[in-house]
């Protein structure tokens, strides 16, 4: 908690906020080129990492983009700390049936990133993996929100002290604590109130208090206002908005319909090469929303051998 009263802000019944969660919105809070947007990174990278980080800098993983609001929007959250250590941070609005098997892997690429030459093992830092799950539980063994995740033997308790963290923060599973006090919230659960309910007008007064006491998240909700106003983030949200709800309605449909087999015996040769050129194109637009090679397969009729090939 922190009562700095540095930044004055509230969010009043008029404001039209878009919503922290959709990938657009979530990346800009932490990545435009701000002072709120930097203080509200490195508290969201303290909170969850329970380490004070003084010093972050972010890592682009494609090429340079002039125009900065656009940067922001396409920008991949990975960042590297003040001690070295690196850290991943995505949202997830519709996580894949593998989606825990796809951030261990994301992570450890990450990892394995590291510039080790002319270095030993030793000097190899902690690297995290931090998903956030917006409206799924991946998760079903218990109801906490939060996990972090480590190598363990637990049937001889005994940690094997790695270096790779994989994290879960799923805002499904927050309905307990947006009936408690903002008082009364420790640090985690406030950020993760705000990142689920920050949008949402019914419970305006619980995210005003929030803001109120955490600094952290009044910075956050700086930068969501300001871009909440800006006609372009907006009008790039809803296209992300709707690509995603078409994929998940695409999806809904094939599952719906199912693809025999047998459908498409008698077709012509040139139909059926052209059925299968959209189902490639379909499979893309899928693969680049991450969602699970299973599911593009019901969607698109491709096999599971056909769709990694095109990743």
């Amino acid at each position: 908690m922190d009562n700095n009263k540095d930044c004055v802000i509230q969010l009043s019944k008029e404001d039209d906020i878009l919503s922290p969660r959709y990938d657009g919105t979530f990346k800009s809070i932490f990545t435009m080129e701000t002072p709120e947007a930097k203080i509200a990174l490195m508290d969201f990278i303290s909170t969850f990492l329970d380490k004070k980080v003084t010093e972050v800098k972010l890592m682009p993983n494609e090429p340079p983009i002039e125009n900065e609001k656009d940067k922001a929007l396409r920008f991949d959250i990975r960042c590297k700390f003040d001690d070295n250590e690196r850290a991943n941070i995505e949202m997830q609005l519709h996580p894949g049936d593998n989606e825990l098997v796809r951030s261990e892997l994301y992570l450890c690429k990450l990892h394995a990133g590291q510039p080790l030459k002319g270095k030993g093992y030793s000097e190899v830092k902690n690297t995290y993996q931090i998903t956030i799950v917006a409206n799924e539980t991946v998760i079903t063994e218990d109801d906490e929100f939060f996990h972090k995740f480590e190598y363990y033997d637990k049937i001889n308790k005994v940690s094997y002290k790695g270096k790779t963290f994989p994290i879960t923060i799923e805002l499904s599973k927050l309905k307990k604590i947006l009936k408690k006090d903002p008082d009364l919230m420790n640090d985690k659960e406030a950020r993760a109130i705000f990142f689920k309910y920050g949008e949402d007008i019914k419970n305006r007064d619980l995210i005003n208090k929030i803001i109120k006491k955490e600094r952290g998240v009044r910075m956050a909700a700086s930068t969501l206002l300001t871009i909440s106003k800006d006609e372009m983030i907006r009008d790039k949200v809803f296209q992300e908005k709707k690509k995603k709800q078409d994929a998940v309605s695409d999806i809904r449909d094939a599952m719906l319909k199912g693809r025999a087999e047998g459908e498409v015996i008698g077709i012509r040769k040139g139909e059926a090469r052209m059925a299968i050129q959209k189902s490639v194109e379909i499979a893309r637009n899928l693969i680049s929303l991450n969602l699970s090679n299973d599911k593009i397969s019901k969607a698109t009729g491709l096999s599971i051998q056909q769709i990694e090939e095109l990743q």
